[in-house]
């Protein structure tokens, strides 16, 4: 069956007296970002409501005088116009610039080739084909809403926890695996009989089992290789658990102990710095009063001099005056006075004074000197004191809190690896139920006759989705997603199980991934197979904002995707070959170096570059 895929080219909005706006799309990536309320995931309502949805568009104030919007794709090389109003009711259809216009039904109509439904599915492949709709083996014909639910996936459907294969209404649950199991194998269910062959049955048994023995082998090697393979995960768990408890026991009593120290320490450092300041005082103070000393001891014998020398003058015998020629009784000076005898008694009495601030002096200096020898005993002692200290901490404690660290991450280790046995013997006891089961399936129950047959599953197996989960696992692999192992289907949930781990068990953040990895993966897995698919996803916000695991409120179901996943995956999206077309809307923008490699456009909610799908004319979207 050729595959052949449709090319989205532009969306674009009309109304009375109001100035057409557009999005155009490329093959390859595509991604629109934007703040909220700018319109991206109107794009995508658009979307699925012009590729023939019955649910009514939704209105919004910046919409308010659009009323039509035209959808151009192209389809071997053909391109077709789509016009319907945003009220809905019914489509107009212009295939080929010369193309004459019909007028499509909204609704899909299995003998009627004027609805919008059946001419999208002439160009993928799958006009006519059948999807099984209950267990005694009724079908319906495919429609194209059928299709557009597994790739066009809004915001709130790529975190759900429900499989991407189904919708979430219990009626419609055999026509959702039918569908899933069409896009795998390309034959659908119009040649569905009540009475399935035998050798079919075996043959699909056989199938599943060689699948289920291929994956218990691959877990017990990989049990092997951790050496764990006999190994009572929950004991040892608890052992390892109870070890590392009294290991950080020591840690924290350690920890104490060099707490108690350091103090200590700092109490020594700050007497021994205290002391070291008061030393400084004290030797200054010293240097100044021996200074004053010797200004005392100079004035002393500068006075004693003074008075030695006034003794001299006063004890020299009386001559004849040498200008008067008197003598000696004759002389009557008139400026004579008793002054020398009043300089030796001035001179006297300073001595006196200086000599009792000097003894004063000396006696303070003693005490000075003194309190110098003090503090320089305490100075040592208190800085033996802090050496002993630090030395204990660096000779006995630190080294035995490092060799308790290192046990203890030596320990935790060990326990990663318990828990990744753990998840193995959860898949290992997964395989081996179904193995059962399948063994059960082989015995026969008595003879039945071929109207006692059950119309056969829509169910998809395990085995018929092993080269399905390889396509995802590649892509899962290239968007760096977190401990991966191994991808397998879940025949029970129809869904991804990833490393052990059924999808939906995951956070939203990596539901949304994961799930987007399915609709790609699906995509090209038939066009590697050539089989029938519309050729294109259309994806909002598969990418959440990273939380780190120990922020405020975190739960599991919080967990979301870190930067290198979101980049990892841009990465592996440019990358996308010509015959695939992804249209990515999403809230931050991609990185700076990949947007050349892309379809990029951003509503920027501001006067710089684009405001919005919608002009600002009123309150933005």
């Amino acid at each position: 069956m050729s595959y052949s895929p449709l090319r989205l080219l532009k969306l674009q909005y009309s109304g009375e007296g109001r100035e057409d706006v557009s999005v155009s799309l490329s093959q390859g990536l595509n991604v629109i970002t934007g703040a909220s309320d700018t319109g991206k995931s109107f794009i995508l309502e658009t979307i699925r409501f012009m590729l023939g949805s019955s649910a009514e568009l939704r209105r919004i104030k910046e919409a308010d005088g659009y009323d039509r919007a035209v959808l151009s794709l192209r389809s071997a090389n053909v391109q077709h116009l789509f016009g319907r109003a945003l009220r809905g009711a019914e489509f107009w259809h212009r295939p080929g610039a010369d193309g004459g216009e019909e007028t499509l039904a909204p609704q899909h109509k299995e003998d009627d080739g004027k609805s919008m439904s059946v001419v999208l599915l002439r160009m993928i492949g799958l006009a006519g084909k059948r999807l099984q709709v209950d267990s005694n083996g009724k079908t319906r014909g495919v429609s194209m809403r059928d299709l557009v639910r597994l790739t066009v996936i809004d915001e709130e459907t790529i975190i759900t926890k429900r499989s991407p294969v189904l919708s979430g209404q219990h009626k419609d649950k055999t026509v959702d695996s039918s569908l899933f199991q069409l896009l795998l194998s390309g034959v659908d269910s119009s040649a569905l009989v009540a009475k399935t062959p035998k050798k079919i049955l075996r043959a699909k048994r056989e199938a599943e089992v060689e699948v289920f023995d291929g994956l218990e082998k691959g877990v017990r090697a990989k049990l092997d290789e951790l050496g764990l393979a006999a190994l009572d995960v929950d004991a040892e768990t608890a052992r390892i658990d109870d070890e590392i408890a009294v290991f950080r026991s020591q840690v924290s009593a350690s920890q104490d102990q060099v707490a108690k120290l350091e103090a200590e320490r700092k109490t020594a450092w700050d007497a021994q710095k205290k002391a070291e300041s008061r030393s400084i005082v004290v030797k200054e103070l010293l240097t100044r009063f021996e200074l004053l000393r010797e200004q005392y001891e100079s004035d002393m014998a500068r006075l004693s001099a003074i008075a030695e020398a006034d003794a001299a003058f006063s004890a020299l015998p009386k001559k004849r005056c040498p200008l008067c020629g008197a003598e000696p009784p004759d002389q009557a000076h008139a400026a004579e006075t008793s002054a020398p005898e009043g300089l030796r008694e001035a001179c006297e009495k300073e001595l006196d004074k200086l000599s009792a601030l000097n003894r004063d002096l000396g006696s303070t200096m003693t005490q000075l000197k003194a309190e110098q020898s003090d503090l320089a005993k305490l100075i040592a002692d208190r800085k033996d004191h802090a050496n002993r200290i630090a030395k204990e901490i660096e000779s006995k404690l630190a080294p035995r809190i490092g060799e308790v660290d290192q046990k203890i991450r030596e320990l935790i280790a060990a326990r990663g690896r318990i828990e990744q046995a753990k998840a193995l013997f959860a898949q290992l006891a997964t395989y081996q139920q179904r193995q059962q089961a399948l063994g059960r399936a082989k015995k026969p129950r008595g003879k039945k006759t071929s109207g006692d047959e059950p119309a056969p599953t829509s169910e998809v197996s395990t085995g018929e989705a092993h080269d399905f989960c390889k396509e995802v696992a590649a892509l899962l692999a290239s968007f760096k997603y977190p401990d991966l192992e191994d991808v397998s289907f879940s025949e029970k949930a129809q869904d991804l199980v990833i490393s052990g781990k059924e999808r939906g068990s995951h956070g939203k953040g990596y539901r949304a991934i994961a799930h987007a990895a399915f609709v790609i993966g699906l995509m090209r897995y038939c066009r590697k197979k050539n089989l029938p698919h519309p050729g294109f996803v259309v994806l909002d916000s598969p990418l959440l904002t990273f939380r780190r695991p120990d922020a405020a409120g975190h739960t599991d179901d919080d967990e979301l995707v870190s930067d290198d996943v979101k980049e990892a995956f841009y990465r592996t999206l440019v990358a996308s070959p010509e015959s695939e077309q992804i249209i990515i809307l999403e809230n931050e923008e991609p990185p700076t170096e990949l947007r050349r490699s892309m379809m990029y456009e951003h509503f920027s909610k501001s006067h710089a570059g684009r405001y919005g799908l919608f002009p600002k004319t009123g309150s933005s979207r």
